[in-house]
């Protein structure tokens, strides 16, 4: 992006000439557009593999946020505008992806996706996450197939719940 802006900078960007630079410019953000499907799809496998966890959706976030980016400096290069309206339509689209995911309980959504997957639970890591998971951590007690690690867990749930 800030290649692109260098090049893009000052008169250059207004010249109507620059067909092919315009036209490489294009080609190398979609190949990082592509590169940026293929985290997601990565970031996907390991959370197939291993659940969701605060870090994978923040992979999420950064992928949207990049391509964001790049969308957004391929409308600069398309309609020739200025590295401030860049920097100002980024920010404004940056501040409404970070509004848009406040509402959401991030804590019982990495629960209810760790609970549905079939695959052994990472009990210490859900046991770290905010008091508001105490009923839903307790729902799902029955589902940890060893008696062992399910004893251990109901101890410190029982543990996390008298502290909150």
């Amino acid at each position: 992006i800030a290649l692109v802006l260098f090049v893009f900078r000052g008169q250059l960007n207004f010249e109507s000439n620059q067909k092919s630079i315009k036209i490489w410019a294009y080609a190398w953000l979609a190949q990082n557009i592509i590169m940026l499907l293929s985290v997601a799809g990565k970031n996907a496998m390991y959370i197939s593999a291993y659940g969701l966890t605060y870090k994978r959706i923040g992979v999420y976030v950064y992928v949207l946020l990049t391509a964001i980016g790049l969308i957004l400096i391929m409308y600069k290069i398309a309609k020739a505008q200025s590295n401030y309206g860049l920097v100002r339509s980024t920010s404004f689209a940056f501040m409404t992806v970070f509004i848009l995911s406040t509402p959401f309980d991030w804590d019982n959504m990495i629960i209810k996706c760790n609970q549905d997957m079939k695959k052994e639970i990472d009990i210490y890591y859900l046991l770290s996450l905010s008091d508001r998971t105490i009923p839903a951590l307790w729902d799902m007690k029955d589902n940890i197939p060893s008696l062992y690690d399910r004893k251990l867990f109901e101890l410190r749930l029982i543990h996390k719940t008298i502290l909150s």
